[in-house]
């Protein structure tokens, strides 16, 4: 169990103001935990697994939050995300129409986001950025414009690892502020925060890459899951390194983890 603190005080040193925003929050508040990867995910994963199901995988990611922040983040993002997300972990038939595919798209990133600021040191830009961005999604409950959103079903007994850098060097990912190539269970998805631009060129070059779903910004009035071609841990281990090899220079490299896996 990984738990990092301060969380509320971070978000209260941005200066935010508005519905949600949380400006008024102080250290002096009674604190709670907050699971990143909360236990209706985790649980579900473990159900998944061939290993002993009394051990926590993935492992519990802990933030220390005052209990307002707690119940906005549970209000804002768990209650309907979850009664989505919980079939599609299992690979089960859901349909989405738009409003899901925004319900799902801000969960995705508020835990991708709240997952890389914990792996930042406190005085990291990065850091500050990625809990404003937090704050407005909490106030507008949009994702950000610049914002590009796919999921996929992930081959959970597959565990191949890419291979060399040549097959690496065909795929081309666009350059970002932040991005999360991440798995739990049957769901995977691919986010990508960066320049317009490059993000809007990159969206259209890939948007028939087979087995991927784009539900941010959304296509279509409704998707079907799953998609009828399972995405391989190769597949999801290169496009990884693209991300990796394009992401902008001078700032951390993302925590990277494959929730479902028996190594994590």
């Amino acid at each position: 169990m990984l738990v990092v603190p301060s969380f509320c005080a971070s978000i209260a040193r941005c200066g935010s103001q508005g519905p949600g925003s949380m400006s008024d929050l102080r250290i002096r508040r009674r604190l709670s935990d907050e699971d990143v990867i909360p236990t209706w995910a985790r649980s579900h994963v473990m159900l998944l697994a061939s290993f002993d199901p009394r051990e926590q995988r993935p492992r519990r990611l802990k933030m220390r939050i005052c209990t307002t922040c707690n119940s906005k983040l549970g209000q804002i993002f768990e209650r309907r995300s979850s009664e989505l997300m919980k079939p599609m972990l299992h690979g089960a038939t859901v349909i989405l129409d738009r409003k899901d595919q925004t319900h799902i798209s801000c969960w995705i990133i508020k835990t991708s986001l709240l997952v890389t600021v914990m792996g930042l040191k406190q005085e990291d830009p990065d850091r500050a950025l990625a809990l404003a961005m937090i704050r407005r999604l909490m106030a507008e409950r949009l994702p950000p414009v610049q914002t590009l959103i796919r999921i996929f079903t992930r081959d959970i007994e597959d565990e191949k690892l890419a291979v060399g850098p040549a097959e690496q060097a065909q795929v081309q990912a666009p350059p970002t502020a932040f991005f999360s190539i991440t798995s739990i269970g049957f769901l995977g998805w691919e986010m990508a925060i960066g320049p317009n631009w490059p993000i809007l060129a990159y969206q259209s070059e890939t948007s028939g890459y087979p087995g991927f779903l784009q539900i941010w910004p959304p296509r279509e009035p409704e998707v079907r899951w799953p998609p009828s071609t399972v995405v391989n841990t190769q597949k999801i281990d290169i496009l990884r390194a693209a991300y990796l090899a394009s992401s902008k220079p001078g700032t951390s490299e993302p925590i990277i983890r494959r929730w479902g896996g028996p190594e994590d």
